[in-house]
């Protein structure tokens, strides 16, 4: 790949491509890197950070090859309707915080996550 987001222990969280040649390619010259640098955001709930969260429109979502990279574990995400999205959120879990926690999400519906 030639993107990447690093989230460095010093609090730097980035987004931008890995090394300067792909830079070069879609970026004017002289440019950073980076699409963006910021710091790292504060716990939402207590133990768990959101760091990251990708919204993907259901017209783009499509089936995935069945001859495709057999072995590899994927993880089907269900969405409902056309004008609907899938939303992946990476959450980071501090050091020895273990719990449940229930939250309900935008649908109404609840979301429960263990953890431990």
């Amino acid at each position: 790949g030639w993107i990447k987001v690093s989230l460095h222990a010093s609090g730097s969280w980035q987004h931008g491509f890995i090394a300067g040649e792909a830079t070069q390619q879609h970026r004017p010259a002289g440019s950073s890197r980076h699409f963006a640098i910021w710091g790292q955001p504060s716990q939402l709930v207590p133990g768990w950070t959101r760091a990251a969260r990708i919204v993907v429109p259901a017209s783009e979502l499509q089936p995935r090859s069945a001859s495709g990279t057999p072995g590899r574990p994927v993880a089907k995400i269900p969405v409902s309707g056309e004008h609907n999205a899938a939303v992946i959120g990476i959450w980071l879990e501090a050091l020895a915080w273990h719990s449940t926690h229930v939250w309900s999400v935008s649908s109404g519906g609840p979301v429960a996550e263990t953890c431990g």
